[in-house]
C-alpha cells in the first residue's frame, strides 16, 4: 500500500513539472521597420474610406518575438534588396531583415521559428535569411500560393513572387516548412494563429499571449489604423472577401483588452505610439 502510494505521489509530481515546463512564455513584442514609400498616399486606397482626405506614410516591417525561456521568433520575414515589386512601389529600402536583428543583438540562425501571415513578397522573401528556422504556413494559403494563383490568366497571382513559391519548396526537403490546417490553432506555446480575413486566399493573424496581456499582430489583415478604427475592409484589390475581413476585425477586438494591441501591416504612425528603441524599432510589450 505505501509502495503503491509513492508511485501515485510520484506520477502527480511527474505531471505537475510537464505542466510547468509547458507553461507558455512571456513574450517581448517588436516591430522593425525595413522599408518605407517615397511619399504618403491616401486613405483610400488601403481603406474602404471614399471619403477620408487623409494620407498614410506606408511602411515595410516585420515582428520579433523574444520568449521569457528563449525563444527568439519572428512573424514574417521582410524581402531583400533589389526586388523590382519593391521598385515598382517607390519604397525605399532601409536595412535587411537579419541585419536588423543584429542591431538588437540577435544572430539570424538564433531565430527558430517564422510565422508567415501571408506568402506576398514583402512578408516571405526574407525567409532565406535565417538558416535555421521552421516557416509556419497555412496550408491553403501555401496550396493556392504555389499552385492555383499560377493558373489563372488575370492577376490572381499578383505580390507573389516565382523566387519565394521555390524557396518555400526547398524548405520541404530539409522538413522546415510546417502547414497549419484552419482558424485558432495554438502552434507554440503562447501563440495562437486566425483566419477569416482573406487578404489572400487564406491569410492568418497571431495572437501572443491571452486575455488581459495578448497582444495580435494583424500584418495586411489590417492594411492601416483606419480600418482597425472604423471596422472597414481594405479596397477589392485589399481582401477576397470584404465581408469577412470586417468580421475578423471586429472579433481581434474582442481578443485583447485595448484595440492599441492589434498592429496594422503597413501604418507608419504604428512607429509613433509605442517605446522608440531606435529610429526604425519599436517595442510593443
Amino acid at each position: 500500500m505505501k509502495k503503491s502510494l509513492i508511485l501515485i505521489l510520484l506520477a502527480l509530481m511527474a505531471i505537475s513539472g510537464k505542466a510547468s515546463a509547458q507553461k507558455a512564455p512571456d513574450f517581448q513584442i517588436y516591430a522593425l521597420r525595413i522599408g518605407a514609400m517615397a511619399y504618403k498616399t491616401p486613405v483610400a486606397m488601403w481603406s474602404q474610406d471614399p471619403a477620408s482626405k487623409d494620407s498614410v506614410s506606408g511602411v515595410f516591417s516585420f515582428w520579433l518575438l523574444k520568449g521569457s525561456n528563449g525563444e527568439k521568433y519572428l512573424v514574417d520575414a521582410g524581402f531583400r534588396n533589389g526586388l523590382k515589386e519593391a521598385a515598382e512601389l517607390s519604397v525605399s529600402y532601409i536595412i535587411r531583415p537579419d541585419s536588423a536583428l543584429l542591431q538588437l543583438g540577435i544572430r539570424p540562425e538564433e531565430i527558430t521559428d517564422i510565422i508567415i501571415t501571408h506568402p506576398h513578397w514583402d512578408h516571405i522573401n526574407g525567409v532565406t535569411f535565417f538558416p535555421r528556422a521552421k516557416v509556419w504556413i497555412q496550408q491553403k494559403d501555401y496550396h493556392y500560393f504555389a499552385n492555383d494563383a499560377w493558373q489563372s490568366k488575370d492577376s490572381s497571382h499578383s505580390g507573389f513572387t516565382r523566387e519565394d513559391v521555390q524557396a518555400l519548396q526547398q524548405l520541404t526537403t530539409s522538413n522546415r516548412l510546417a502547414f497549419i490546417d484552419g482558424d485558432n490553432k495554438t502552434i507554440l506555446p503562447g501563440i495562437t494563429v486566425f483566419t477569416g480575413a482573406r487578404h489572400t486566399y487564406e491569410s492568418q493573424y497571431v495572437r501572443i499571449g491571452s486575455g488581459k496581456d495578448a497582444v495580435i499582430i494583424a500584418s495586411d489583415n489590417i492594411w492601416i489604423y483606419n480600418s482597425l478604427e472604423k471596422n472597414l475592409p481594405a479596397p477589392t484589390y485589399g481582401t477576397f472577401d470584404q465581408a469577412g475581413q470586417v468580421a475578423a476585425i471586429k472579433r481581434m477586438k474582442t481578443m485583447v483588452a485595448d484595440p492599441r494591441f492589434i498592429l496594422p501591416g503597413h501604418d507608419g504612425a504604428m512607429y509613433d505610439r509605442f517605446e522608440k528603441i531606435s529610429e526604425n524599432t519599436i517595442r510593443i510589450k
